[in-house]
């Protein structure tokens, strides 16, 4: 990954990180990840609205779910549903 900024001028958001540190946590919790997540930061925030896509029981036609995208050689591709986690 090719750096968009000076070293600690600037934020590039990552979603490989975020992968990996859903992996790391899971492996040193014995959790999985949207569990975790669920009992230490929903519960305690009363955020009883929210949920994983990976544990909705997904349906476009009946569920407001965000699509993802990926950029390559200057163009969104729209990134397929099953890869989403």
């Amino acid at each position: 990954m090719d750096p968009k900024g000076r070293f600690r001028d600037s934020y590039y958001y990552n979603d490989l990180m975020y992968g990996i540190i859903a992996k790391i946590s899971e492996d040193v919790s014995k959790r999985p990840w949207e569990e975790m997540v669920t009992k230490e930061i929903l519960s305690p925030l009363s955020m009883m609205s929210t949920s994983f896509f990976t544990a909705a029981a997904f349906n476009p036609l009946l569920q407001d779910v965000a699509q993802g995208y990926v950029e390559s050689k200057g163009a969104l591709h729209a990134v397929p549903y099953e890869f989403l986690r």
